[in-house]
């Protein structure tokens, strides 16, 4: 699947505004979410990754920073409140492929983005159950060896649903020729 870059607008705040976002529900309390990604960038800013999104969300993407790749954490609280998004940077790549022709090439890199809920449970003050589950994220660069990642995110729900996982892929506001990310696979174990 390809997932365009979204362009954000020139007050950009948080994805809320995000018109392609690619989630679905959470399939249970407990689970494992991997995915082999390729996220292609043809400008500086643009990137694409994995994603638990809610009114509280966080990803970990990869983003272009000149002709390299940071791996970062985007994460933001009461994102629904207009609230504004926390970028914190992991690591840095170079790209797995660059294209060779000479107007605008594209710099490619491959990666693979897991995300892990666990559910936690826990009462309120006034001792009713609390739905809650924390996610913890890794990345690796062949598949096997996957590394932890960022700060966990407590799951918070959504507007009308649960919290959802999936993909994200967003590009910083202004006139750019759009970059792409490609989801190879995607697949949900216990």
């Amino acid at each position: 699947f390809r997932l365009f870059c979204h362009r954000q607008s020139e007050g950009f705040k948080n994805l809320w505004e995000a018109g392609n976002l690619l989630l679905q529900k959470t399939p249970a309390d407990n689970f494992t979410a991997t995915a082999k990604v390729t996220v292609t960038a043809k400008d500086e800013g643009q990137y694409g990754g994995l994603i638990c999104f809610g009114m509280d969300y966080s990803s970990i993407v990869l983003r272009r920073v000149g002709n390299e790749f940071k791996l970062q954490q985007i994460s933001c609280k009461a994102a629904d409140k207009d609230k504004a998004e926390k970028i914190t940077d992991i690591a840095t790549f170079k790209p797995t492929s660059v294209d060779k022709v000479s107007y605008q090439p594209s710099i490619h890199c491959d990666m693979y983005f897991r995300l892990k809920v666990e559910y936690i449970g826990g009462t309120t003050d006034e001792g009713e159950n609390k739905h809650e589950a924390k996610v913890t994220f890794f990345y690796s660069q062949d598949g096997k060896k996957f590394k932890p990642c960022g700060e966990p995110l407590t799951m918070r729900q959504g507007k009308w649903v649960g919290a959802k996982v999936g993909f994200c892929a967003a590009e910083p506001a202004g006139k750019k020729v759009r970059g792409w990310m490609d989801i190879d696979w995607f697949k949900i174990t216990k």
